[in-house]
């Protein structure tokens, strides 16, 4: 799995790069490679011109769409990992308590559940994101409350 996730990680970042819109020249101002092969004199062009040269924009968008579906199944098995992760912590945990090694298992245990309680929290923004909108265009009456992160099992597990 290691191996996979480090291959979906790479083709992320290259993917990132596809759609990452600059300025003309900024690239080359931080060092990045810059394709100049059609540039007038004096004109500066990044790799994003070569790549739009090279890809069709329907195969742009696919490439888009397959990799935003990568990053989908990524954060899924990321998710069912942490799960089983809380789950095999807490079962280690009851069925052995005084294990010299329960501190690690409880810092990872812990671990996990600020992961859990962090994606909980951006869950919850971005519905409140969206509570909010609709009160600022008149569908809503009142402002919803905005969420605040709940690190109680964290601290708990400290």
């Amino acid at each position: 799995m290691g191996e996979r996730m480090m291959k979906l990680r790479l083709k992320i970042l290259i993917v990132c790069g596809l759609f990452w819109t600059v300025p003309s020249g900024t690239m080359a101002q931080e060092g990045l490679p810059v394709d100049s092969s059609a540039a007038e004199p004096g004109q500066k062009t990044t790799w994003v011109d070569s790549l739009l040269r090279e890809f069709s924009l329907e195969e742009l968008i696919k490439f888009r769409e397959f990799y935003q579906n990568e990053v989908r199944l990524f954060e899924r098995e990321e998710r069912l990992l942490r799960y089983k992760g809380i789950r095999d912590g807490e079962k280690i945990y009851a069925l052995n308590p005084q294990s010299p090694f329960m501190d690690k298992v409880l810092f990872r245990l812990a671990e996990y559940y600020f992961q859990k309680a962090r994606e909980d929290y951006f869950r919850a923004m971005e519905k409140y994101e969206e509570e909010f909108r609709a009160f600022e265009e008149g569908r809503r009456d009142h402002p919803p409350d905005e969420p605040k992160p709940d690190y109680s099992r964290v601290i708990e597990k400290y």
